[in-house]
């Protein structure tokens, strides 16, 4: 919505706006209103709301004096916030592993590594840079079988053995 070239035209809106929210009321309170003719009359009454908060704000936010008045307002907030931190930081400091929490400096460089290890992952994981795995080769049929690789039961020994094996400490 482009910039309201004077005050008629908000106030046009603001107009347009009160005729809306009267037409919604109109509605609701008939005795036999259509639920959905209230829910068309308060959409319409919302757009015509939202026409005009957005063209008060642009014409507020065009003045350069409101953009300053806020940069200054912003940067000394920073500022105060920048102040607190460092005072907190620097009373609480020494009380942090009498508590048995570690230290900012510690739990940053965990974040900082786990934010390394997630980038690596999102590498090695990503579409086109997965590298061909070779098939694997099937056993020759030809290939003698050991014994040791003969099956044998739950205790150890061979199927065809009785023996309980023996108990070891």
């Amino acid at each position: 919505m482009g910039q309201p070239q004077s005050g008629g035209d908000i106030a046009s809106l603001y107009q347009a706006l009160a005729a809306e929210v009267q037409e919604v009321l109109r509605k609701a309170s008939a005795a036999g209103g259509d639920r959905e003719d209230v829910e068309a009359a308060a959409w319409k009454a919302y757009e015509a709301w939202v026409r005009a908060a957005h063209a008060s704000i642009e014409k507020i936010v065009a003045k350069p004096a409101i953009g300053d008045a806020v940069a200054a307002v912003l940067n000394s907030f920073l500022r105060l916030q920048q102040i607190g931190n460092s005072v907190a930081g620097s009373l609480f400091a020494p009380l942090w592993p009498l508590i048995g929490l570690t230290p900012l400096t510690e739990t940053q460089a965990l974040f900082d590594r786990i934010e390394s290890l997630r980038r690596e992952v999102r590498r090695l994981t990503a579409p086109g840079t997965l590298k061909p795995v070779a098939p694997v080769e099937q056993p020759h049929a030809s290939a003698p079988k050991s014994r040791n690789t003969s099956q044998r039961t739950q205790n150890g020994n061979p199927p065809g053995d009785k023996k309980p094996a023996p108990i070891t400490q």
